[in-house]
Parts: structure tokens; sequence; C-alpha cells
């Protein structure tokens, strides 16, 4: 049964489960093309955040144990990773910096 996002991710094998795609986006590309909701939104949420490749596996890493200590807890969804990004001091370290451009003047 598919679950919605607003229902909580359900029982310990798909707490398993998200941790273990986090653990295969540690290892490097993911060799599958099939994922529930909340894969999805992990996924687009890492798509979306502005972070330097070589920062993600440590970022992801205590992403991770994050989700793993709410999953112990008891908690009904792991938290977003872009709010734990937003949230996590360490994490600002690894933020790609935003290229800007410069108009110049265009010459007559």
């Amino acid at each position: 049964m598919l679950r919605s996002l607003d229902q909580g991710i359900g029982n310990k094998s798909d707490w398993a489960a998200y941790c273990q795609l986090v653990q295969q986006l540690i290892g490097g590309p993911v060799r599958r093309n099939v994922f529930t909701p909340w894969e999805m939104r992990l996924l687009l949420d890492l798509q979306m955040t502005r972070m330097r490749k070589s920062s993600r596996p440590e970022v992801l890493r205590r992403y991770l144990r994050t989700v793993e200590q709410q999953a112990a807890s008891g908690a009904a969804a792991p938290m977003r990773f872009s709010e734990f990004f937003e949230s996590d001091p360490r994490s600002r370290r690894a933020v790609q910096p935003s290229v800007h451009r410069v108009s110049l003047p265009r010459a007559s």
C-alpha cells in the first residue's frame, strides 16, 4: 500500500528502506527507478539544496544519524533533508557558493 506524506512513513521496514536509500546516496549513484513518496521528497530536497559535492557524503551521514534517532524515538516521519540542512550548523560550511553575474554597461 502506498502511503501519502501526510500519513507518516509507516512501519519499521519503511524506515529501514528510507535509511537504506540514504546509505546508497552516500555511496554514490542510486541504481533503481522506483521510489516511495518519502524517498522522492528526499531526492528532490537533495536536488534543490546548494551543497558542494565533496560535502555531500558527510552531510548525508549526519542526516542519517538524525533520521535513525527519530525512528528510534517513535517519530511518524523523518525530518525533511532541507530542514536538516538549514538547521545543522556544520552544513553551512557545505553550501556551494553562488555564482554572481555582473552586468557591464554595453559599449556604444
